[in-house]
């Protein structure tokens, strides 16, 4: 004990520094002595007594499980993949609305010597050929984005590394099977693959394009390829098949209800691009009235279905609760 310690040096001290002491002095150190002793050792079986009854309870009352570190949930960026196809889908509502066709005549063809008629026609006919290719040329670059973020996200971003030399359809395909262990979900014998693989071939015609093998750089050129390739039933699969290939591949990434928004409203309202593409016609030079109104864009037109539908499920919500009520 270190306060039996204490009274020991004391004592030594006392008799060493102290000349002259008396029996009767040390009898009364060595009793004071034996008392300081008696208080230690009461002092030192209570704190004994309150260590055993402390680790009794402790062993009888369960412990609060340890605190969990907090960890962050990394929610991944916003898509590209989102943006491009909504940019598809834009210029293909242009290519049948009358506002954004029949625009003042291009001042290109201002020294024509066609008449100022046709120049109106041509320039209408020329916007509506290259919202038809940008349309297009956004689908496939929305393929090419999509490739990429499915595989960071669904396979990391060093294994990501290892097929980012594919091209955007193997690149797809490979880490889809490595992410679920099954390659039955995508053919390429049948869309959306198919369309896919074809998008890319027409993609490079479009940004590389080489003389006589290009696509038509005016509708005066437009050929039967053209039709095949950048054509209102060409947009329109393009767009269409995309968002099929991000629906069938979003459910396998760590955050789907994060993916595939757009995508998952052109496939549940595809009748709305085939039904914008029906009312001007299947060729690139077919064109809408000149005189005719203006049409909501078909993101709008998405957004107002969904908006009913949502109104119709809180009305039906409510009358169930009114009903319950009078019951």
């Amino acid at each position: 004990m270190s306060v039996e310690r204490a009274a020991v040096g004391w004592l030594v001290r006392y008799v060493r520094e102290v000349k002259g002491v008396s029996s009767s002095d040390c009898q009364q150190a060595v009793t004071t002595l034996n008392a300081i002793h008696r208080e230690a050792a009461a002092l030192e079986s209570l704190l004994i007594g309150r260590r055993r009854f402390r680790n009794r309870i402790s062993r009888r009352m369960p412990m609060p499980p340890p605190r969990r570190p907090r960890t962050e949930i990394k929610l991944p960026p916003g898509s590209l993949a989102e943006m491009y196809l909504s940019r598809a889908v834009e210029e293909f509502h242009r290519t049948g609305d009358p506002p954004d066709l029949w625009t003042e005549p291009d001042p290109f063809l201002a020294d024509s010597i066609v008449f100022s008629g046709e120049r109106a026609l041509m320039t209408a006919q020329n916007n509506r050929l290259q919202a038809l290719r940008t349309s297009v040329l956004f689908a496939a670059i929305t393929v090419e984005a999509f490739a990429n973020e499915f595989a960071t996200e669904a396979l990391g971003a060093k294994t990501a590394e290892m097929v980012d030399n594919l091209s955007p359809a193997d690149k797809v395909e490979t880490a889809l099977r490595l992410a679920t262990g099954d390659d039955t979900i995508l053919d390429r014998g049948r869309d959306p693959m198919q369309m896919v693989v074809q998008l890319i071939k027409i993609r490079n015609r479009l940004v590389h394009p080489k003389p006589s093998k290009g696509p038509a750089a005016w509708t005066q050129a437009v050929e039967e390829s053209d039709e095949k390739a950048i054509g209102p039933q060409a947009a329109e699969r393009a767009i269409l098949q995309v968002a099929n290939l991000i629906v069938l591949c979003a459910p396998h990434l760590p955050y789907p209800n994060l993916r595939g928004g757009l995508a998952k409203m052109i496939v549940q309202n595809e009748d709305l691009l085939t039904t914008h593409r029906e009312a001007v016609g299947p060729g690139i030079r077919d064109l809408p009235g000149k005189d005719a109104p203006g049409t909501s864009s078909i993101y709008n037109q998405m957004l107002g279905r969904i908006k009913p539908a949502a109104t119709g499920l809180e009305g039906a919500g409510q009358a169930g609760s009114d009903s319950g009520i009078k019951e």
